[in-house]
């Protein structure tokens, strides 16, 4: 069994419709409960999933609305810390596989 090495959440986020706007992605390490802030959500994502093992994860933004909803791929970096979006293709949509 792995051991829980950080808790991501969002903070911040305030809904305006479908979109998920100021919210910033933070990692909390469950040892002391201190977070850390690893970069603002882009403006367009209605949500985010991250997963992996370690301190570099993949995942997906949601972007759109109703039936024009696809997927972005981010990579989130614990070490350094930052959200990167991979990928901007809103039309497009994308997923991680693991």
């Amino acid at each position: 069994m792995f051991p829980i090495h950080r808790i991501l959440v969002v903070e911040g986020c305030t809904l305006s419709g479908t979109q998920c706007t100021g919210g910033t992605l933070k990692a909390i390490d469950p040892n002391n409960m201190n977070k850390t802030n690893i970069g603002t959500i882009p403006s367009d994502a209605n949500s985010i999933f991250a997963g992996g093992i370690g301190d570099y994860l993949l995942g997906i933004i949601g972007v759109g609305s109703g039936s024009n909803t696809n997927s972005d791929i981010v990579f989130v970096d614990l070490q350094t810390p930052q959200l990167l979006r991979i990928t901007n293709t809103p039309t497009i949509d994308e997923q991680v596989v693991f």
